[in-house]
């Protein structure tokens, strides 16, 4: 019984190796697991046959089996015995997980090392740990000068490590983001999104982080923010400049009603009377409202400009004048010129810019200090330029003033200040054709250069011709003011002229369809109804000889480009000189005047 069970055995052995060694094909030693199993498989004959031999004489066939039993395990035994070496040398399951988890090391640090994105590891305090190539790319260091060294030692002062909150969002396992800046090797600041998890716990607890680039889309960013204040403010300049031309369009009808009856009551009071006294005193108060809405229609750039050829030597050495009696003995006044140097400007807004600028820096110099004026040509954009620099030695401006001077009603001298002195000056400086820059440094004065368009010398002036003989004719009056109507009227009618008045067009319209022929048709232009230009067009229809002046109180000359060509335009407030001149000017011509 004991060999029949040993030889059952020694039979299941060689077909699990069988089973082995067909399921391991890629075994480089299979041939000795079928040497083993045919060895056992013929000891387990043998022990059968020993069982079968208690009743049949086998004895030949067991001397067979076991000489083929002991030539397989001769074999085998060699096999093993130079097997031995090479089964010792296989790894243990330790030495395998071992193996494994360095494969599965070296495969991390390899894709960490070539990400394309870059990456870096580093303590809870702040310590680098490793870094990417990438991110050795980006930022231009070589590996062995940031491992080991403190992350601040690579960012500009002042960015703020994790805050708090992201430290707990990191403790428990989540991904955090902060955007931080970087110092690239050559002092550049890199700004970049920051994506960190924590990846170990306990006393080696690293984070590892994802740097993204995002500076070019910050200066983006920037670059729209500004593009959006400069849009900003110019939509706030222009309302600003809408209300202040509207403001100064009426107060010029007012003055002009205001200036009109001033002028009949001197004409009517006696000369040294105090009525007349009185009249002249509020006619320089409506002329100082007059210069008042200037100013307002300069910060608009809507003022009236009169353009003239101005030669600066001589302009600037009578602004030197002016500005020693105005700025006092404290402050020493130079002027220096470029010769021959002329430009395009009105001269009495060219002198208020200039003085605006000069009280400005007295204001800056309040112990005294030196004003230097210089006039040179400059280029820019491939054209000449007269740059005028007004530079003082005053306390000057931080970049914060600086950015803000020129805007409306800001000012540093407190009650005492408007706020307007340079938006004006900006104003006249584009209204003219230039450009008004200001550079200041705190404690080392401000310069202003205002340029304007550069001009040849304006030819020298014909002889002027005295004419003497009286204008008169018939006048068409136009305007809805019944001021204006009055007082314009009544002059017109002292001066000799027959005189029609007409609160709107449509009443003019039909007065010059009845038949009358008028020499002048003098309209506002801003009425109800039909307006003055169209007035002026629809009047030449019925009259094509007749001649036109509109009076008006706006300064926006747009409206010029659609009138009737000869029109001669005369702005309010004026005074009957100038509406004399006009008038002499229009009659006096043998053809159309010209705007």
């Amino acid at each position: 019984m004991a060999d029949f069970f040993i030889g059952l055995s020694y039979a299941t052995i060689p077909v699990a190796l069988a089973v082995f060694a067909r399921q391991r094909p890629d075994l480089a030693y299979r041939p000795v697991v079928w040497l083993f199993a045919t060895f056992i498989l013929l000891c387990g004959i043998g022990h059968w046959l020993k069982v079968l031999s208690l009743w049949v004489p086998v004895h030949g066939i067991q001397a067979w089996v076991t000489v083929a039993a002991a030539l397989v395990s001769a074999t085998t035994a060699v096999a093993l015995w130079w097997l031995l070496p090479h089964l010792l040398a296989l790894p243990s399951p330790a030495r395998l997980r071992a193996a494994d988890q360095a494969l599965a090391e070296s495969r991390r640090r390899a894709s960490f090392e070539h990400s394309p994105v870059p990456l870096f590891t580093q303590t809870f305090d702040g310590t680098l740990t490793d870094v990417s190539n990438s991110w050795l790319a980006l930022l231009g260091y070589a590996h062995a000068e940031v491992v080991g060294r403190p992350l601040a030692d690579l960012q500009p002062p002042c960015v703020p490590p994790w805050t708090l909150r992201q430290r707990a969002l990191l403790e428990a396992g989540e991904a955090c983001e902060s955007e931080q800046q970087f110092l690239h090797a050559d002092g550049r600041v890199i700004d970049a999104l920051v994506t960190a998890r924590l990846e170990h716990r306990g006393a080696d607890a690293n984070l590892s982080c994802v740097l993204v680039d995002i500076t070019a889309r910050k200066h983006a960013e920037s670059a729209l923010r500004t593009s959006e204040e400069k849009l900003r403010q110019a939509q706030k300049m222009e309302a600003i400049g809408r209300l202040a031309a509207g403001v100064a369009h009426d107060f010029n009808n007012i003055l002009q009603s205001v200036v009109g009856a001033l002028e009949m009551v001197l004409d009517e009071q006696p000369a040294g009377s105090r009525g007349h006294e009185y009249a002249g005193v509020a006619l320089d108060a409506a002329e100082r409202g007059s210069s008042l809405t200037h100013h307002m229609l300069s910060y608009a750039r809507k003022q009236i400009l009169r353009p003239r050829h101005i030669a600066l030597e001589p302009f600037l050495a009578d602004m030197q004048k002016l500005l020693v009696r105005t700025l006092g003995p404290h402050i020493t006044v130079t002027v220096r010129n470029a010769k021959a140097l002329c430009t395009l400007a009105d001269p009495g807004q060219l002198q208020t810019a200039l003085l605006n600028l000069a009280i400005n820096a007295a204001h800056a110099m309040p112990h005294g200090g030196t004003l230097a004026i210089e006039a040179q040509r400059r280029s820019s954009g491939g054209l000449g330029w007269a740059c005028v620099t007004v530079a003082d030695t005053g306390t000057g401006m931080d970049a914060a003033t600086l950015a803000q001077a020129v805007d409306p009603f800001f000012t540093t001298k407190g009650l005492d200040g408007t706020g307007l002195g340079l938006s004006m000056v900006q104003g006249f400086a584009e209204q003219s054709g230039g450009r008004l820059h200001l550079h200041s440094l705190l404690g080392q004065g401000t310069t202003a250069e205002l340029w304007l368009p550069i001009v040849a010398a304006a030819p020298p002036p014909r002889p002027a011709e005295v004419v003497a003989q009286q204008i008169h004719g018939r006048v068409l009056l136009v305007d809805d003011s019944a001021d204006v109507l009055l007082t314009t009227g009544s002059f017109l009618e002292r001066a000799g002229f027959q005189v029609t008045r007409a609160e709107s067009g449509d009443r003019a319209l039909a007065s010059l369809n009845q038949g009358v022929a008028f020499d002048v048709l003098i309209t506002d232009y801003a009425m109800a109804g039909l307006n003055g230009a169209d007035l002026i067009a629809e009047a030449r229809l019925l009259l094509p000889g007749m001649r036109a002046l509109l009076i008006t109180g706006f300064a926006d000359l747009r409206y010029t480009d659609h009138l009737p060509a000869g029109t001669l335009v005369l702005h309010k407030p004026f005074q009957r000189q100038d509406l004399t001149d006009a008038l002499r000017r229009i009659l006096q011509s043998n053809q159309k005047p010209v705007t």
